[in-house]
Order: structure tokens, then C-alpha cells, then sequence
């Protein structure tokens, strides 16, 4: 009966809160109406009977318009103080929530979370943490141990806020996610920019239409997830594993791609403008029309499909680049190789 004491007391608080109101508002009112109006009124010696009273309601008209004013500021100032509180109360109330046993207390939790979310701009970080924290404790898998399955309920509700949190200036590394297992989560057009999904598991994830600009996809495997149309701006991408991935019309300009696993990935008219694509693995992987506009190439290209002579004139290619032989004897393009082969990429951005 712990919580019903603590109710009890919660509401006798604020009765009493309430009660010195009131009393206080009367205290002032008679004030202003009595000793304040005649000293406001000033010198009335002399006067008349009705010329006082006449002198002496001007006065507490004045006060009492006065009163009004500091009134509405009060009522202002305790209307934001009591928001607050309410609030902290179901900030508080939601994270209770969220460690519960329950399902569905867990689930009520996060949407009370997404709510705040929503309507207080003050508490976005706040919310934002607990979420991304509860993520990661409910997604955390044993070393080499693969989940099988779509996310349970709960982080799938809680990846569904962070998704879709609103538009706000947020500290750098608020969305940690690194080292989460969210394999065939559905998140296409998700909010995730400035994620860190470092180490994560999103295997055949659904992230198309996504706006992961400036994420941290370092050593995350990304197996055949779709990512068509998705904005991934200079993301990182050291050692990411990208296996059968659907990458159509995906945009990933600047984007910083070393080292990784795109073996049997489609990356069909994908923007990779300025992009670093060095010492990846690219076995049977497609690039028709990929735009190649000063991307950065190094590494085996001998069994990527569909490579064109004009992607390779428009890209920016440097030592041990190699490609099959139906290129390698194009006249224009063996000049091309042989003015960059020497060329070194220019410092990563991050």
C-alpha cells in the first residue's frame, strides 16, 4: 500500500498549496480594497461624503485592474511550475514503467515517453537517453550470438519514437545505439541522423527511405538490409558488412566506405559523389548507373557488374586499382588510370 500512502500525501501537499493560495488572494484583495484604496486616494480632508466614496472607488478600481494583471502573471507562473511537475511526474512514471516485468507496462511507459517527447522541448534529451538506453539493455546479445526474429514489441515501439522524435538540436552522441541487435526491424523512413549503430546488428532491417546522414555504421552488419532511397551523407562505413544489401538510388555522398563487405549488394543508380570506396569487397557486386562523380576507388573491381568506362573516367582512382580486362584496354581510360594511379585520397573528413 506503499503507493496509495504516498497519493495521500501527493494530494494533501497540494490542497494545502491551494488553500494558502486562496488565503493569501484574499488577504490581498482586502487590502487593495481597503487600507490600499484610501492611501491611494490620498488627502481626502475637507471633502464631501459623496466625493470621498467617489474618490475612494476610482482607487480601488485601479487597484483591482492592477490585481487582475499580477493575477494572470501569478496564474502564468504556476500554470509552467505545475507543467513542470506534471511532467517530471510522468517522465518518472514512464521509466518506472520500462523496467517492469510486463509487456505492456513497458510499452504504456514508452509511449508516455514519446508523449513528453512530443509536447516538451525541454525534456528531449532526457527522454531520448532513457529511450536509447532501454534500447540498448533489451538488444544486447552474447558475443557471435545472432538473434532470430523481429525485435519483441517494446523496442520496437521504442525505436518507432526515436524514429520519429521531432526536429531538434540534439548534443552530439544522444542516439547510441552501438552494439544493439535490431535485425528485421521495419524502420523505413526513420529519423537515425547522427545515429551510432557501431558494432550493431541490422540484418535485413528495413531502413529504406531512412535519413542516416552523418551515421556511425562502423563494423555493423547490414546483411541484406534495404536502404533504397536512403540519405547515408558522409556516414561512416569502416568495415561494415553490406552482403546482399539493397542500396537503389541510395544517396552516400562524401560517405566513408574502407574496408567493407558489399559482396552481391545492388547499388543501381546509388550517388556515391566524393565518397572514399577503398579496399572493400566487391564480388558480384552491381553499380549499373551508379554515379561515380570524384569518388575515391582503390582495391580488386574485377568482378563488380555492370562497371562502366565513363563511372571510371568520372571517379578518382589511385594505386592498385584493378579492374577486368574488357576495361583495362580502353585507350582513354588506361590514360586516365595512369595520370591518377599515383594519386593519394585526401584526409577522411571524421
Amino acid at each position: 500500500m506503499g503507493w496509495l500512502w504516498a497519493l495521500r500525501h501527493r494530494l494533501a501537499g497540494r490542497y494545502v498549496f491551494y488553500l494558502l493560495v486562496i488565503l493569501f488572494s484574499g488577504a490581498l484583495l482586502w487590502v487593495a480594497l481597503y487600507p490600499g484604496a484610501r492611501w491611494l486616494a490620498g488627502d481626502l480632508s475637507g471633502m464631501d461624503p459623496p466625493e470621498k466614496a467617489e474618490i475612494i472607488n476610482g482607487a480601488r478600481q485601479t487597484l483591482i485592474q492592477s490585481l487582475g494583471i499580477f493575477s494572470l502573471i501569478i496564474a502564468a507562473g504556476a500554470y509552467v511550475v505545475n507543467r513542470r511537475q506534471q511532467l517530471t511526474s510522468r517522465f518518472n512514471d514512464g521509466v518506472s514503467a520500462m523496467s517492469s516485468t510486463e509487456m505492456v507496462r513497458r510499452i504504456g511507459g514508452i509511449n508516455v515517453l514519446g508523449e513528453i517527447l512530443r509536447e516538451s522541448p525541454e525534456q528531449h534529451n532526457a527522454v531520448v537517453s532513457a529511450i536509447t538506453a532501454f534500447v540498448r539493455e533489451r538488444t544486447r546479445s552474447p558475443a557471435g550470438a545472432a538473434r532470430a526474429g523481429r525485435p519483441d514489441e517494446d523496442v520496437v515501439a521504442a525505436m518507432t519514437v526515436l524514429a520519429t522524435r521531432p526536429a531538434r538540436t540534439e548534443p552530439e552522441g544522444i542516439l547510441d545505439l552501438s552494439a544493439t541487435d535490431l535485425s528485421g526491424l521495419r524502420l523505413a523512413h526513420a529519423g537515425l541522423a547522427r545515429a551510432n549503430f557501431r558494432d550493431a546488428r541490422l540484418i535485413n532491417t528495413d531502413l529504406s527511405g531512412a535519413d542516416l546522414q552523418h551515421a556511425l555504421l562502423d563494423r555493423t552488419d547490414l546483411s541484406e538490409a534495404i536502404l533504397d532511397g536512403a540519405n547515408l551523407l558522409r556516414c561512416s562505413m569502416r568495415h561494415t558488412v553490406l552482403r546482399d544489401a539493397r542500396l537503389v538510388a541510395t544517396k552516400l555522398p562524401r560517405a566513408v566506405i574502407i574496408d567493407a563487405d558489399l559482396c552481391g549488394a545492388t547499388l543501381h543508380r546509388a550517388d556515391l559523389t566524393g565518397a572514399w570506396l577503398l579496399n572493400a569487397r566487391l564480388d558480384a557486386t552491381d553499380v549499373a548507373r551508379t554515379i561515380m562523380v570524384d569518388t575515391w576507388l582503390r582495391g580488386d573491381f574485377r568482378n563488380v557488374q555492370n562497371l562502366s568506362e565513363s563511372q571510371l573516367l568520372e571517379a578518382r582512382p589511385v594505386h592498385d586499382l584493378r579492374v577486368g580486362d574488357g576495361l583495362a584496354g580502353h585507350p582513354q581510360l588506361v590514360e586516365h588510370l595512369g595520370r591518377h594511379r599515383m594519386m593519394v585520397p585526401p584526409p577522411e573528413p571524421f
